[in-house]
């Protein structure tokens, strides 16, 4: 019924087939915070990585990865299973044996020519034994005869080095402490980027804000508008900002 209604608001059925995981999730989450990563600027930091997955897990967060573009589109894969420019969700990611691990799907689903990924704990890897299957809750489906159901697990390490995208798609909700203030705005058609709306915040005490421009469609949909969009945040010391300086940036989209 979700996919049907989905469907409905973009047009039909072929208007959904690809796109931004994380933009078709703040469209199911109304103020989700949406955010594509390129997976290649945490390679060289696998600690770092781990640490930022606990703490989207933490905050609920809800993921996504997505495989980097090829010839052939998702008729193409990687050689050990993973499908190319094609989008998986994450469902799960627990930690065994200093090891984040990650429970991914394949959105192809149950079909007998879904591709599962094919290294370390993979369903056939020999990672999976008794205790593992215990502590993970998880029993690998080994019968080669069985239809894949498209779920997988797989360690972080591998994740960075198979996979181009992270999608993320925070859901700040109020009843978890977070202070939410909306301001509706006219789209302003000028090349003097000094003569678009300004806001001014107040910061009053340290803490972790977001910020996100959103388009509305006419359906009030997500990310339906034709419109290029982005926004800077500096730091004018309480001033209207008069000229973009790089030293005064503190952000932007």
């Amino acid at each position: 019924m979700i996919e049907k209604g989905y469907a409905k608001l973009y047009g039909n059925y072929s208007n959904i087939q690809a796109g931004e995981v994380s933009s078709a999730l703040a469209d199911l989450n109304y103020m989700g915070f949406p955010d594509r990563i390129l997976l290649k600027d945490m390679q060289s930091n696998s600690a770092s990585f781990s640490a930022f997955l606990q703490r989207q897990m933490q905050l609920g967060t809800m993921l996504g990865v997505g495989s980097a573009e090829a010839k052939g589109g998702d008729t193409a894969n990687n050689g050990r299973g993973i499908v190319m420019n094609h989008a998986y969700a994450i469902l799960q990611v627990k930690e065994y044996n200093n090891q984040l691990l990650l429970q991914l799907r394949n959105p192809h689903g149950s079909k007998f020519t879904t591709l599962e990924w094919m290294g370390d704990w993979a369903d056939d890897s020999e990672q999976w034994d008794t205790r593992a299957m215990a502590r993970m809750k998880y029993k690998p489906e080994t019968d080669y005869d069985a239809k894949p159901d498209g779920i997988f697990w797989m360690n972080s390490t591998d994740l960075l080095q198979n996979f181009k995208y992270f999608y993320t798609c925070r859901v700040l909700s109020e009843n978890n402490g977070w202070f939410k203030a909306e301001q509706r705005g006219n789209l302003v058609n000028s090349s003097n980027k000094l003569s678009l709306p300004q806001y001014k915040l107040k910061i009053m005490k340290s803490g972790t804000a977001f910020v996100q421009i959103r388009q509305l469609g006419e359906n009030a949909s997500t990310y339906k508008g034709n419109n290029y969009l982005m926004f800077i945040c500096t730091d004018e010391k309480g001033g209207k900002m008069q000229k973009i300086l790089r030293r005064n940036v503190i952000g932007n989209s």
